[in-house]
């Protein structure tokens, strides 16, 4: 699966489009860059080009080409691995932490106090 976002319009608001295959995506950017070049180059006309975009999924979008802002391209399979990678980093992370901690002195005696070890009023 592929996503694009287009972010349109003097506040960036986003577009996000769905297509099944990489080919079908590449259409629609080939599509947006297309309109986005006439546009560059064609900056003193008054009637901008437009790009009219239909993903997989029955949206259809009509943006005038000289309003895309930006254009976010992504392989959601590859999102996917990426955030599996970063929640495998967050874990080797704590792991990390957790054997720095046990191994600091200070953090030690404050979990040994902390546990009182059978002291208190409450064990007899």
């Amino acid at each position: 699966m592929f996503s694009i976002v287009v972010a349109i319009g003097p506040s960036s608001d986003k577009i996000s489009l769905l297509y099944k295959t990489k080919e079908a995506a590449d259409s629609c950017l080939g599509a947006i860059a297309e309109a986005v070049e006439i546009a560059m180059l064609n900056k003193t006309e008054d009637a901008a080009p437009v790009a009219t975009l239909n993903d997989d999924f029955g949206q259809v979008v009509i943006i005038r080409a000289d309003k895309i802002h930006a254009v976010i391209f992504e392989d959601m399979d590859l999102s996917a691995e990426s955030q599996i990678e970063r929640g495998l980093h967050q874990a080797r992370t704590q792991a990390k932490a957790q054997t720095r901690a046990s191994a600091d002195p200070g953090l030690r005696a404050s979990q040994i106090v902390g546990t009182g070890a059978g002291r208190g009023p409450w064990n007899g």
